[in-house]
């Protein structure tokens, strides 16, 4: 009888996916820069030009149109002035945060210590993500990518290893 190996990796549920997922994508941050940002905007910009095809074939004329439109556009300014579609992305995240505050300010009070942090939390993280896009169209793009891939690259290796040793 043959001798095995009781050496085995056991991938536990979602966190290593996540894990590895974090980690692939930080790599490619870090190596392609501004051509990960153009993939992944354009990836939204066909997931919305998908949403608006699937919204025509159920005759939600309005609704599917706006999304082809917005999917096109997308796509076209991504490839075309990168740094001016990240600069409108940040500004709308800032004017988004400045709602979020406005719209939630009168649950403080009643909400959780979860929520409370939430309430306080995505708004700031929403400020500050708009704030460094706006930043990226003066030039700091490649700087900022290469630091959300090695965070994403240590989160992502964090959750494995988490994982893996159950912690």
């Amino acid at each position: 009888m043959a001798n095995k190996s009781n050496v085995s990796i056991k991938f536990s549920g979602n966190a290593v996916t996540t894990g590895v997922a974090l980690v692939i994508i930080g790599v490619l941050f870090c190596i392609l820069q501004g051509a990960a940002v153009q993939a992944l905007i354009t990836t939204l910009g066909v997931l919305f030009i998908l949403m608006g095809a699937i919204d025509l074939m159920h005759k939600n004329w309005v609704v599917g149109a706006i999304e082809l439109a917005v999917g096109i556009v997308v796509i076209v300014c991504t490839w075309l002035i990168l740094e001016i579609t990240l600069l409108i992305i940040g500004i709308v995240l800032i004017v988004y945060a400045i709602y979020l505050i406005a719209t939630t300010a009168s649950k403080f009070k009643s909400a959780s210590t979860f929520g409370k942090i939430a309430i306080i939390l995505v708004p700031v993280l929403f400020i500050v993500f708009g704030a460094l896009l706006i930043a990226c169209y003066w030039g700091i793009l490649n700087e900022l990518l290469i630091t959300i891939g090695a965070l994403s690259i240590a989160c992502g290796s964090l959750l494995i290893i988490r994982s893996e040793l159950r912690i």
